[in-house]
């Protein structure tokens, strides 16, 4: 944002992007993508 009334196309463009995120991680599926181990990764 660089002004203030941007704030209402910074909301519509958040829940625009929300459309792509998947529902789950499916983690208890096992399905733990590339990243068998968070500890890997420092975490």
């Amino acid at each position: 944002m660089q002004r203030d009334d941007q704030l209402e196309e910074l909301k519509d463009l958040i829940l625009k992007q929300l459309n792509f995120k998947k529902e789950s991680h499916y983690l208890e599926l096992g399905e733990t993508g590339l990243t068998n181990n968070l500890s890997t990764t420092g975490g």
